[in-house]
């Protein structure tokens, strides 16, 4: 009986272990594609704004308001921005590798607690 119970327990902690495996990767993947785009709209823009002449009136996005800045000084934001995203892309695949792999771990060991 006892052993039924511990059987019962240790399913309930795998599943647990599966669901928060697989939601901390729906979680990395939604914010994987918000750094997609952002990364695309920093790329898109800086290619646009690159062949203005430097005097250009050109405003930097602030929240919800505009403000007048050097074309040099957006320029280098968009860069920084888009460096910055293509950073914890990486980071964020490297975190989803490992989600992935605690579920398939929580699987198999759900699959061995099956057959055991």
């Amino acid at each position: 009986m006892a052993d039924v119970e511990a059987q019962r327990k240790a399913a309930f902690e795998l599943q647990d272990r599966m669901s928060d495996a697989h939601l901390r990767l729906r979680n990395l993947q939604s914010q994987q594609r918000m750094k997609e785009r952002s990364l695309q709209e920093a790329e898109l823009v800086a290619e646009q704004i690159r062949p203005l002449p430097e005097d250009a009136r050109v405003y930097r996005t602030v929240g919800r308001a505009y403000f007048l800045a050097p074309k040099g000084d957006v320029l280098d934001s968009l860069v920084g921005e888009a460096e910055k995203a293509k950073k914890e892309l990486e980071s964020m695949k490297s975190l989803q590798e490992a989600a992935r792999n605690d579920f398939k771990e929580a699987e198999t060991s759900m699959a061995a607690l099956r057959e055991g």
